[in-house]
């Protein structure tokens, strides 16, 4: 079974993981390369799309645990754990490891990079935007969990953004995309345990706040 998580995430399995992808995608365009036998002139050719997915180790769709702990930043004045706080160290694996690597093997346009992230990973693309702004420029957050922590954060998180983005302006305009699904309310929810998380959570009113 698995061990406990460590403190903030491992970047060398998923380097290792990283690099085996991207020698098998190459190996895959080139087996379909010579599939057709020959290539479409450029002209009928879509802009190739790079697809860099950060999942966890297992064949679980989601691993709640690792999520809320690469996901979620840090209130001013906590430490990361092993149960949350590594999204500075997740931003700095994307930008130091995983960008670069994939940037050295696949043509990446450095004006056309966009992060998406759902709930928790809403939060952490969120917190890149607000950190490190100039390492994106498109940013799309369905659901974010702007919730989080639910407390011994006075100020809440979106004044805590606010204040990130005025002090890390940037020189090229950037994209933000806010979406909140339709199941995010309290009077869509199953059941009166979602709902009554959903109406502490209010997960609508902090995405309209933000975007207003």
């Amino acid at each position: 079974g698995e061990g406990p998580p460590s403190t903030t995430p491992d970047p060398l399995p998923r380097e290792e993981h990283l690099r085996q992808q991207i020698v098998e995608r190459q190996n895959q365009d080139r087996r379909a390369d010579n599939r057709r036998g020959r290539r479409r002139p450029d002209a009928l050719r879509p802009d190739p799309l790079v697809v860099l997915a950060v999942g966890h180790p297992g064949n679980a769709p989601y691993h709640p645990p690792l999520r809320q702990r690469d996901y979620t930043p840090l209130a001013p004045g906590q430490q990361p754990t092993a149960e949350r706080g590594g999204a500075d160290a997740l931003r700095n694996f994307l930008a130091r490891t995983a960008l670069p690597m994939v940037g050295s093997a696949l043509p990446l346009h450095p004006q056309r990079r966009t992060l998406y992230g759902h709930s928790l990973g809403g939060l952490f693309t969120l917190h890149v935007l607000g950190t490190e702004p100039g390492l994106f420029t498109r940013y799309a957050a369905a659901s974010p969990s702007l919730w989080w922590p639910p407390a011994n954060w006075p100020d809440g998180w979106i004044p805590r953004l606010q204040q990130h983005l005025a002090q890390h302006p940037r020189p090229t305009p950037i994209t933000v995309q806010l979406r909140v699904g339709g199941l995010e309310t309290p009077e869509a929810a199953a059941t009166p345990q979602r709902a009554s998380n959903q109406s502490e959570r209010r997960m609508l009113w902090h995405v309209q706040t933000l975007a207003q």
